[in-house]
């Protein structure tokens, strides 16, 4: 299998904010991503990655649901999602808010990059794309919750921008198990879905045969 050459690799935790993945978020109770975010142990998972990551000295990418990068003319309406998250200034996601924080077990290092999207994939309404260019990105590995909307969103848009994708299946859910299988089936198509041990398994530098 193709490695994760450190030099040129990325992990995305996408959207490991307090109000999508806390037991006590709103918007995790009310999608239903809590209890299986508790269940599967997510996050803790999500850590795991995290720590290999740093240890290896690969780059990582601290992606969040910034509201007011969305312009207010066009701001989608329909749907529970938007209910919940797209109301501005009250939203539970709103910058510097409890719920808009990063979990603390996958908070940010100072020294690592936090690019702020709206609404679902990670290259929307983002500087993204710039920054990986920037530090010459070609793999990406991606973390977070849910499965189906910005995981599965990054995915798709990732892969027709260039970028190789791999989709650490331990360290992502949904709100209920057979939506995020069928995620997971579906991102396969593009992606490589892989548990976090082989994702470990799979870094290596650039200076090694």
């Amino acid at each position: 299998m193709r490695p994760l050459v450190v030099e040129r690799t990325a992990l995305l935790l996408l959207d490991c904010q307090n109000a999508i993945v806390h037991p006590d978020g709103p918007i995790a109770t009310a999608m239903g991503f809590a209890p299986l975010v508790e269940r599967h142990g997510t996050l803790a998972h999500a850590a795991e990655l995290l720590a290999s990551f740093r240890e290896a000295g690969a780059a990582v990418v601290h992606v969040r649901i910034a509201p007011e990068r969305a312009d207010p003319d066009r701001r989608a309406a329909r749907g529970h999602f938007y209910a919940l998250a797209s109301s501005g200034g009250s939203s539970p996601l709103a910058t510097g808010s409890w719920g808009a924080a990063f979990h603390d077990a996958v908070a940010p290092l100072d020294d690592e990059l936090v690019v702020g999207k709206y609404p679902i994939g990670a290259f929307s309404r983002s500087e993204l794309d710039a920054r990986l260019q920037e530090r010459g990105i070609t793999d990406l590995v991606l973390a977070g919750v849910a499965t189906h909307m910005v995981v599965e969103s990054t995915t798709r848009l990732a892969a027709d921008l260039g970028y190789s994708v791999v989709v650490a299946m331990d360290a992502v859910m949904a709100n209920d198990e057979a939506t995020h299988r069928a995620s997971l089936a579906v991102q396969a198509t593009f992606a490589d879905v892989l548990t976090n041990g082989e994702i470990r398994s799979l870094l290596t530098r650039e200076d090694r045969p």
